[in-house]
């Protein structure tokens, strides 16, 4: 970008100089050495912007990054996770720059300030994550521990992501908006208004997670106000043991839960590849011990990765399953809601891709959804669409909140309100995802061309509809609604 920036100056000074000469005295070599010195000061200027640029992102200084969004067709450089891969660099005021209280006024519209809730009677919350969860591992082989429980709860067949990924997976289940506002909510360290409410309502919060919470990045965003209530830092080698740890962590607090209402985050993360299980525990085989992806004309190979991620899921939901039996013989069962989902799916080239994060397909964006709630009976839903921005809009309806969700989310109760589409994000697109079809976009300024059709197979399909009028409409003002 720099270049071709340098290149149009050039271009353009080339012009005027050209005129400049042949209408007057100055010698040709002048006006040569003078669009060289030119080239050079513009392109130090660019390089200088963009080493300030990738310093303050590297170093947290929202008072400059957050500047970013108002720039049109800005594209920024960062290393941070180059020198914290290669160099382990932290920041060294990390810490403070991570807390609210230290962000500039946010360019956003999204009010986190607490909502009011009208239920005396205040319900503990127990909302489980399991990394990489695909809406097929939800089975009686497969997670026979969540199956039945889920017998007794309300379960969403046809749940969508609302990413392809864990920043954003996480990022729209807890702030109820598409992942296109991650960076803005990140610059300004805005806290979701369900958190806050639940501050606000003095809930004793537990926030427990097998996998680091500093990357993605969850400390300045989801969880800003609660770094002393995070547990993130389980000594165990290998993902499976640590999430036995977080498992015996949350034993101890039902052994002795508390006097006033309980928030529990479980982030489980053994099931994210390379799907890690204790090696005595395999109930899928054949396994294979080393993790590798392969080609899709190797099927039996295939078929080792597909067991070897079974196991891992199998091994969290035996984790899982003795936090929900602790939780039945305890006395705050009766008021507690549950919700169990994935953060996103997993692909094994069901649709020419692997693992996640590469495509909208079913595969990596469709999870299982479970919810049990004081008051709910047992149903289960298996045509009705949901999202994970549904979530806080159905939580706090759960709690007592008669707020319109449309003032602080893009999603609705999945109680009382239906849909028929949802959308799911990356890092720089995001899709529109209807039974027949997917629609990808780009959400950045160098991809905002970027328009593609997939059939309900994922395949590219340039026949397919597209985006009707009105739901182009209603896309935009999501898009823009909270900024």
């Amino acid at each position: 970008m720099v270049i071709a920036i340098a290149a149009l100056i050039y271009f353009l000074h080339r012009q005027w100089m050209k005129s400049l000469i042949n209408n007057s005295a100055i010698p040709k070599i002048i006006g040569i050495k003078f669009s060289i010195i030119i080239i050079l000061i513009s392109t130090l200027f660019f390089v200088s912007e963009k080493i300030v640029y990738a310093w303050a992102d590297l170093e947290e200084q929202s008072t400059i990054i957050r500047h970013a969004d108002k720039i049109p067709f800005y594209q920024p450089v960062t290393i941070k996770k180059f020198a914290n891969h290669y160099f382990s660099y932290q920041p060294k005021n990390k810490g403070s720059l991570y807390n609210a209280s230290n962000a500039m006024d946010s360019p956003l519209r999204y009010d986190s300030n607490p909502l009011k809730i009208e239920n005396k009677n205040r319900l503990n919350i127990i909302w489980i994550i399991i990394d990489s969860w695909r809406y097929d591992a939800f089975s009686p082989v497969v997670s026979p521990k969540i199956w039945n429980y889920a017998k007794d709860a309300q379960v969403f067949n046809h749940h969508i992501s609302g990413g392809n990924n864990t920043r954003i997976g996480l990022f729209s289940m807890f702030y109820g908006i598409y992942g296109s506002y991650w960076p803005s909510i990140l610059t300004s360290r805005t806290p979701p208004i369900l958190l806050e409410t639940l501050r606000d309502e003095n809930y004793k919060n537990y926030i427990l997670s097998s996998a680091s919470l500093n990357f993605p990045e969850f400390r300045q965003t989801i969880f800003v106000n609660h770094h002393n209530e995070i547990q993130d830092a389980f000594t165990g080698k290998s993902p499976w043991v640590r999430d036995k740890q977080l498992t015996d962590t949350m034993l101890k607090v039902l052994e002795e839960p508390p006097t006033r209402p309980m928030f529990a985050m479980l982030f489980y993360d053994g099931a994210h590849s390379n799907y890690d299980y204790p090696l005595d525990q395999e109930p899928f085989k054949p396994s294979t011990r080393k993790f590798y992806y392969c080609s899709n004309d190797e099927p039996e190979k295939k078929k080792l990765i597909i067991n070897r991620y079974k196991n891992s899921v199998h091994h969290v939901d035996f984790q899982i399953g003795r936090v929900l039996s602790k939780l039945k013989e305890s006395n705050i069962y009766n008021n507690t809601i549950v919700l169990i989902t994935g953060d996103h799916g997993e692909e094994f080239y069901d649709y020419n891709h692997w693992g996640h994060f590469s495509s909208f397909s079913k595969s990596q964006v469709h999870v299982p959804l479970i919810i049990k709630a004081p008051g709910k009976e047992a149903l289960v839903y298996n045509t009705e669409t949901t999202s994970h921005i549904d979530l806080p809009a159905t939580i706090l309806e759960l709690l007592g909140s008669k707020t319109n969700p449309k003032k602080f989310s893009l999603g609705h109760s999945i109680f009382s309100n239906k849909r028929n589409s949802a959308v799911a994000c990356g890092w720089d697109t995001c899709a529109f995802i209807e039974p027949e079809q997917t629609v990808v976009y780009g959400v950045q300024p160098y991809n905002a061309n970027l328009l593609e059709k997939y059939d309900r197979n994922y395949n590219y399909c340039e026949e397919c509809k597209g985006l009707t009028s009105q739901a182009s409409i209603n896309l935009l003002e999501e898009l823009g609604r909270f900024r």
